[in-house]
């Protein structure tokens, strides 16, 4: 072999192994897109698993502001609202203790539940059953409950996704119309909020805030079918 010969020869080689053919190239594309395909519901549920644990350390720290308030206040929880009309609503009242003004509201201008996307407030607090209007509305009677009067089964406070940051329980308000059309009864005619201003965005469920100030996740067949008592059905005024 010439010099010419084993120059080509050697070439060729170098082109060889420093690059790819069509067909490999191809095929490493095709193995990566394999891989992304199969970890990405993996990546997602991590994601959404983090979103929760997020909701629930904002839960878990409104508690402790509820204690704090609770403190100062003869033991009463703040109210829903002032008024159904008008004044601050609970989670105005409740800001100070995490060192915000008055006019900014918990779970909308500050510590949202990541998996909520849009405007609304994203925590409600079981209105009627633990939590009332103020008692300038009621005559001076205080129709909050108080707190070391909430059963430890008890919801206080859950995610919702309305312009209200407040969750009607289903014994109040009954579930009797379908909204979504998959056969299963989830809203109130009369009230006209799916799941009565309820959400059920992780997982098929919600985070909530308990009597006893432990968060958990639920799952949306317990909150329909009041399981232990979430909804607190047998409450009474103090």
């Amino acid at each position: 072999m010439n010099l010419r010969s084993r120059h080509i020869q050697t070439m060729k080689i170098m082109r060889h192994a420093d690059g790819f053919t069509l067909i490999e190239l191809l095929t490493v594309i095709g193995i990566f897109s394999l891989l992304i395909a199969l970890l990405s519901p993996a990546l997602k549920q991590a994601r959404d698993k983090s979103k929760q644990i997020n909701c629930m350390n904002n839960l878990r720290q409104l508690g402790i502001a509820f204690q704090a308030y609770a403190n100062e206040s003869n033991g009463f929880l703040p109210p829903t609202r002032d008024d159904p009309g008008v004044g601050l609503w609970w989670t105005q009242y409740i800001s100070p203790y995490f060192g915000k003004p008055t006019t900014q509201s918990f779970g909308k201008d500050y510590m949202r539940c990541p998996s909520q996307t849009g405007t609304y407030w994203t925590y409600g607090v079981n209105h009627f059953s633990v939590f009332s209007y103020s008692p300038a509305y009621y005559g001076g009677v205080n129709y909050s409950k108080r707190l070391d009067c909430v059963p430890a089964s008890a919801m206080m406070v859950m995610d919702c996704d309305k312009p209200y940051p407040l969750v009607m329980v289903p014994f109040q308000w009954t579930l009797n119309a379908d909204w979504d059309g998959d056969g299963v009864m989830d809203t109130n005619a009369a009230g006209g909020w799916i799941y009565n201003c309820a959400s059920f965005r992780h997982s098929r469920g919600a985070v909530m805030l308990f009597g006893d100030n432990h968060v958990a996740w639920s799952g949306i067949l317990s909150w329909i079918n009041n399981e232990n008592n979430l909804w607190y059905t047998n409450y009474s005024r103090p």
